[in-house]
């Protein structure tokens, strides 16, 4: 906690060490902000429809490159309230946080001028992996391919009443 505010300090999730600027691979997890599923909905035989949120989203990140010219994606899903995506950092010229925070910006403004928001569209922050393999890489590349239809059992699902056990709670395990 903070003496002056008696508020508990958020903890850093990222490595203290670290440059997140560099070149590499990272798996980041971007949710709603309080888990709400704004981005669409996912049918009882894991297919995936996006809503008009869902769909700017979409667009938001698959214009990652146009935007940040050191990036590349990879795999990437939307899910009704987060995105789970790969991205190849190839050069230093911009951050994971800044491109991670360019896309929740451009999203929140095209959503907020289409009156498509009535309260902020992200959470604070973002989880992010830093793949360090790929024997990694496939298992991520999987993990995202396969989220859509074991959403019943996602612990992001606010309708699962069991969190699942998944190789995500274990990144040791990739």
């Amino acid at each position: 906690m903070s003496a002056q505010t008696n508020v508990p300090r958020r903890k850093n999730l990222r490595l203290s060490e670290y440059d997140y600027a560099q070149p590499g691979t990272y798996f980041v997890t971007v949710c709603t902000n309080s888990r709400r599923c704004l981005m669409g909905e996912i049918n009882e035989d894991g297919v995936s429809s996006l809503s008009r949120i869902g769909q700017v989203v979409f667009n938001c990140w698959v214009s990652i490159p146009a935007h940040f010219q050191n990036v590349e994606l990879d795999q990437f899903v939307i899910m009704p309230n987060h995105v789970h995506g790969i991205l190849h950092i190839l050069e230093r010229r911009h951050s994971l946080r800044s491109i991670v925070g360019g896309v929740k910006a451009a999203a929140s403004r095209i959503a907020n001028e289409a009156n498509l928001l009535t309260e902020p569209l992200w959470q604070r922050g973002y989880f992010d992996h830093i793949v360090r393999s790929e024997r990694a890489l496939g298992l991520i590349r999987q993990y995202v391919l396969d989220n859509p239809q074991k959403w019943a059992l996602d612990e992001l699902n606010p309708l699962n009443a069991v969190l699942a056990a998944t190789s995500f709670d274990n990144p040791a395990d990739w």
